[in-house]
């Protein structure tokens, strides 16, 4: 996703759908695994992991972690001193500093998780929902199942798939409903 070059800031001037597909691997600091970057600044950072085998998190000191399930059998995220935290299905958010020693098992084959980090002096969130109405401040957006249509200021309607995303620039206040029913989800990264 690209900036605003005229206000040369971090959001569109008008929120568009991207594949995640579509952006280009880079591998972890760790060398044991892939992301894909969905955004990035000098404060947070919102990504996509692809996890194929068990194995050590990258540490970021001075970063707060929020990690969730988007596809996949599961995973359980274990501290050396004996914490650990299952996503065993996609709606669960967990929350640790990047400073810790993390490491992943994987329930059942590889996954794909969310990954937002962001400097730990400022406060965001990686929110799972199921709707969003009325409009609120929200950052970005990743569909994890079902149809999410949208509708500009404009009147100028569209469609968030899973494996897409949608940057988004908080003075437009778009609002999202879904089709999906009980298995609707999405990701949303908010101010906290």
């Amino acid at each position: 996703m690209k900036p605003d070059e005229e206000n040369g800031n971090l959001f569109p001037a008008e929120s568009r759908v991207e594949a995640i597909a579509g952006l280009t691997p880079q591998p972890w600091k760790n060398g044991r695994g892939i992301t894909r970057v969905l955004t990035r600044n000098a404060i947070w950072r919102l990504s996509i992991a692809e996890i194929d085998c068990d194995g050590e998190f990258s540490r970021f000191p001075g970063m707060t972690r929020h990690i969730a399930l988007l596809q996949g059998g599961g995973l359980t995220l274990c501290t050396p001193e004996g914490s650990a935290a299952h996503l065993g299905r996609p709606g669960t958010v967990h929350t640790f500093s990047g400073e810790s020693q993390v490491s992943a098992t994987l329930a059942d084959g590889p996954v794909q998780v969310v990954n937002l980090m962001h400097v730990s002096s400022s406060a965001y969130r990686l929110e799972p929902t199921d709707r969003i109405h009325p409009p609120c401040d929200t950052l970005a957006f990743v569909a994890a199942h079902g149809r999410w249509e949208f509708q500009y200021p404009s009147g100028t309607k569209g469609v968030c798939l899973p494996g897409e995303f949608m940057m988004c620039n908080p003075r437009m206040r778009l609002a999202l409903t879904t089709d999906g029913g009980d298995d609707a989800l999405l990701y949303r990264v908010i101010p906290a």
